[in-house]
């Protein structure tokens, strides 16, 4: 480790758990609770669409919080932000566990998400603070891989939650989850910021380091590639608790059990990287994962063009979506922020804005599609694929570290 940072074998191993929570809790905040989506539909009397959009809307508040947590994180340290994002994130909680209405819980989605962006924003930048380079993809490779079992564990659990004691009780799972990630942070993280920037919340400061970054190619391009990839998932998030327990006829515990097919692809991918980014470098791999997704596309798309629907029709591409998403995602991180280590606040805070826009745009795009089977999933896949690719190019074109 870099930064003048000492762990021994102990605190190595509680620093890795709490940057692993603050890593995964948006994300297990984000589908724990797809099982239930239906049956909040039918219990809040509302519409489909509603409900679809508080997985939206808390995905737009989760992604532009972090522009704010970044330079709070700049200025205060990672630690102290950290904790205050969690402990705002518990109120959004607890409001949608008594929510009344359709649209409190809309509200304590948003209040949610916004809290829930520090733990993101925090976990990229202190990654950054200390390791760089490869050794950053590498041990992003680890972070990848163990939050996919949190992903896949998190519908899983809440399809059990749902079956046998309903929906709010998916919310208070979030807030006990939340609970142990502020004890985690604060008995386990250390301050990895030892640069301190009185200046990072200046406004004009602000818009300088962020109209840096938006202007920069290399950093705009690995971000995009991150977002773009994020979409797909949210896509499939937003479509298939509908698509596979209205139309398919799945129950709730079988749904959420569908979670391990993204966890094994996931995995997958974080273990493939692990092994091969030091010898093949960041960008080969990020083509590599990029091709996997665009290929998971049109082999669904072919699915759905000749074949009845069905669940493996759709997991099965997803799987392989999943393998080359595990691979994207750390690559395009590690490109993204790893030009950028004196700011590294300001580019983890960005970065992860669009990262989870990415998801809140795939979001939408399946609740306006209003999906019946996994053709409209399979085209944004296929078209996610081709965007990435393209953004990826331009960022290894105009990066001065090609592998």
């Amino acid at each position: 480790m870099s930064n003048g940072l000492e762990f021994n074998l102990r605190h190595l191993h509680s620093f890795f758990l709490t940057v692993l929570i603050l890593s995964s809790i948006g994300l297990v905040a984000t589908d724990v609770y797809l099982p239930s989506l239906p049956f909040i539909e039918v219990d809040l009397s509302t519409t489909e669409i509603l409900s679809q959009l508080s997985l939206t809307f808390y995905l737009v508040s989760f992604s532009l919080s972090q522009l704010f947590y970044g330079p709070l994180s700049d200025k205060i340290g990672r630690r102290k932000v950290a904790f205050g994002g969690l402990t705002l994130s518990l109120f959004g909680t607890l409001l949608c566990i008594f929510a009344p209405s359709i649209y409190l819980l809309i509200l304590g989605r948003l209040i949610q998400g916004f809290g829930l962006g520090a733990g993101s924003t925090l976990a990229r930048a202190i990654r950054r603070d200390v390791h760089s380079g490869n050794d950053l993809s590498h041990f992003g490779s680890y972070i990848i891989f163990g939050t996919s079992i949190l992903f896949a564990i998190a519908p899983a659990i809440g399809g059990y939650i749902q079956h046998y004691i309903g929906w709010r009780f998916n919310f208070l799972f979030l807030l006990v989850f939340t609970l142990f990630g502020l004890i985690s942070v604060w008995f386990w993280l250390p301050e990895t910021n030892k640069n301190l920037n009185p200046l990072a919340l200046k406004f004009k400061f602000m818009v300088h380091h962020y109209f840096v970054l938006l202007k920069s190619p290399v950093f705009m391009g690995y971000s995009l590639c991150s977002g773009l990839a994020f979409g797909g998932f949210t896509a499939y998030m937003t479509s298939t608790p509908f698509l596979f327990q209205n139309i398919i006829g799945l129950g709730s515990i079988g749904y959420g059990k569908l979670g391990l097919f993204i966890a094994i692809g996931l995995g997958a991918g974080g273990i493939f990287n692990k092994m091969f980014v030091r010898s093949l470098g960041r960008d080969r791999m990020l083509i590599i994962g990029i091709t996997v997704m665009f290929f998971s596309g049109i082999v669904m798309l072919i699915s759905g063009l000749f074949l009845s629907l069905h669940v493996l029709g759709v997991m099965i591409p997803m799987l392989t979506y999943a393998f080359g998403g595990g691979i994207t995602f750390t690559n395009s991180f590690a490109g993204a922020l790893d030009p950028f280590a004196r700011t590294a606040g300001f580019a983890g805070a960005l970065f992860g804005c669009i990262q989870i826009l990415g998801g809140a745009f795939g979001s939408m795009s399946t609740v306006l599609l209003n999906e019946k089977n996994q053709i409209p999933l399979s085209i944004i896949l296929i078209i996610i694929g081709i965007i990435t690719f393209i953004a990826q190019k331009i960022a290894f074109f105009y990066s001065a570290d090609k592998d």
